[in-house]
């Protein structure tokens, strides 16, 4: 994340949550923040947060189960789903609003893998693929690239869905309520009514993008994100 500013907003909004937290924000399936400090390099000010070591994401679960036709034990789905709750009741008691809530930014806790050896632990994501960058043309790399790319952890042989808890994390859509953005990023199949047909829209963004998550955890058909397109509005009912 590049910042202007030493603290970013998600690191403003993270802070604030702990304060308004009796417990760790863990406690209230919002992830957990460890450390934070800036970047200087070649691309400017990077603003880098450290959180608690967390599995694959809600939608790469989904996604696997999706693939083999398979579904989520229904006491898994009411896990999920009272959890997520929690989390949003937390954030809006606090006065905040995520913004953002989808299957990319809620994430399993991993507190089995952390107890694993290095190899149990790359048994788990798969080793790591990395392939040295290069240019089409051949000329020298410039400062402000990497030598190398890293592929993303795939979470392979990952199981733990059943056991572990959810997180709710990536911040950088949020926002104080009673200071709402003009226009808030949002996918086109997850547009939240208000900010089509309404020139406002406040925390209960959050309400509708919940229900939408839940839906899909229910049915595990993401399909129903394109049964009911409006025309020229991206807006698809559920």
């Amino acid at each position: 994340m590049t910042a202007n500013s030493s603290t970013s907003r998600e690191l403003q909004i993270l802070k604030f949550l702990e304060k308004q937290s009796r417990r760790e924000l863990s406690s209230n399936y919002v992830v957990q923040l460890l450390d934070a400090f800036t970047h200087k390099g070649p691309n400017g000010v990077h603003q880098c947060l450290v959180f608690e070591l967390l599995g694959p994401s809600v939608d790469k679960v989904l996604s696997d189960y999706h693939e083999t036709h398979d579904k989520l034990d229904p006491e898994t789905v009411l896990r999920i789903s009272t959890q997520l709750l929690k989390a949003a009741k937390f954030i809006h008691s606090a006065g905040i609003c995520h913004g953002d809530i989808s299957g990319r930014n809620i994430a399993f806790s991993c507190t089995h893998l952390s107890k694993q050896t290095e190899e149990q632990l790359f048994d788990i994501l798969g080793f790591p693929e990395i392939e040295p960058l290069k240019r089409v043309d051949g000329t020298p790399l410039g400062n402000e690239l990497p030598a190398q790319l890293i592929k993303a952890a795939e979470w392979t042989e990952w199981i733990d869905e059943d056991d572990e808890d959810i997180r709710l994390l990536d911040f950088g859509e949020s926002f104080y309520q009673g200071q709402e953005p003009q226009r808030l990023a949002q996918p086109g199949s997850l547009r939240v009514p208000e900010t089509i047909f309404t020139d406002c829209f406040d925390y209960r963004v959050d309400l509708w993008r919940t229900g939408c998550m839940i839906m899909e955890l229910r049915s595990l058909n993401r399909s129903l994100r394109l049964r009911y397109p409006i025309q020229h509005s991206n807006l698809y009912f559920m």
